[in-house]
């Protein structure tokens, strides 16, 4: 089955493949806060490459194996977003009701 759905990086890790090839395992959260486990495969990486920490539309398709999912990547796009005020270093706790609603990392911007 293939499933497009948007995550924040969490974290990646580079790997290499017995050809010497690049490739990696990403870990994401979604907008529920559960987690997303992919597996990028060279040529996908090499034309989609991870561009740091923000949130991604990742399409491609759900694999399971040893009774675990996870996603092989066919694509990645970075999305533009607006931060989380409770995670800078500007946010004010003290602000009024207003100032303080909730803001989800995943607001995307158009």
């Amino acid at each position: 089955m293939t499933v497009a759905i948007y995550g924040y990086l969490v974290t990646a890790k580079n790997t290499g493949t017995s050809n010497g090839n690049r490739m990696c395992f990403g870990t994401f959260l979604d907008y529920n806060g559960d987690w997303i486990d992919t597996v990028h495969f060279p040529p996908s990486l090499k034309k989609y490459p991870i561009q740091g920490k923000a949130v991604y539309k990742i399409t491609g398709k759900v694999v399971a194996e040893f009774d675990f999912i996870t996603i092989e990547v066919s694509t990645l796009e970075r999305q533009h977003y607006r931060s989380d005020t409770r995670t800078t270093a500007f946010y004010n706790p003290k602000g009024s009701p207003k100032d303080n609603d909730y803001h989800s990392p995943f607001k995307l911007i158009k």
